[in-house]
């Protein structure tokens, strides 16, 4: 990475940490069960995870990479509670969740590809498909215990009753179903470039993944 992307990275990451840690603190300081201030918090936290996945694990994401993440993070923890797009947007929630699928279905499908690369091989089209739909449901379904998680133990209002629940695991479904047809075709076909341009972007940064 170039010096100037590098000082683009770490300007962007600054203002990230800066914007989380003044919503946490705002909340936590007018009220200690602010879910705002608590996932301001979370946000903040979020923040570093890139430098440690680089210090630690030795695992480089690509700026595209880290840019969609704290824009995620920014959209679901964020703007849809400090700023209520929840409650003035109907579709928000839904429209984070189904975004969720697409995101950890695509994680899924790279992490694929890096095992085909590491064994010279290439995984079967159904395979792909229902592995990358698997984990985008298996982590909505984590993602609504920790929701429930939070509205025991912390006093929250993160869950609205069963129907908010089930419409949030069936929008990430739909993300997930999406992308597992993408990969099907991906992997059947040896269609969309623009996905192996992803998958190849990762990897050119961290060569011994596939090592």
């Amino acid at each position: 990475m170039s010096i100037t992307k590098n000082r683009v990275r770490r300007a962007f990451f600054l203002a990230c940490q800066a914007v989380f840690f003044v919503i946490a603190v705002n909340g936590l300081t007018r009220d200690f069960y602010d879910q705002a201030g608590w996932l301001g918090l979370l946000g903040f936290v979020i923040a570093f995870l890139p430098d440690i996945l680089r210090r630690y694990a030795k695992l480089v994401l690509p700026f595209r990479y880290e840019i969609c993440l704290m824009f995620f993070v920014f959209l679901s923890l964020i703007a849809g509670e400090y700023f209520d797009l929840y409650g003035k947007f109907l579709w928000w929630d839904d429209a984070l969740h189904f975004a969720s699928g697409l995101l950890v279905g695509y994680v899924g499908l790279l992490v694929l590809h890096i095992d085909d690369t590491k064994k010279r091989a290439v995984s079967g089209p159904w395979f792909a498909a229902i592995f990358a739909f698997s984990l985008a449901v298996a982590s909505a379904v984590v993602w609504e215990i920790f929701e429930f998680t939070v509205d025991q133990f912390a006093d929250g209002h993160m869950q609205y009753g069963l129907v908010d629940t089930m419409v949030d695991i069936i929008d990430a479904t739909v993300g997930g179903l999406i992308i597992a047809c993408i990969g099907f075709i991906y992997y059947k076909f040896s269609r969309g470039k623009w996905l192996r341009g992803l998958f190849d972007a990762f990897v050119s940064l961290n060569p011994w993944v596939v090592k």
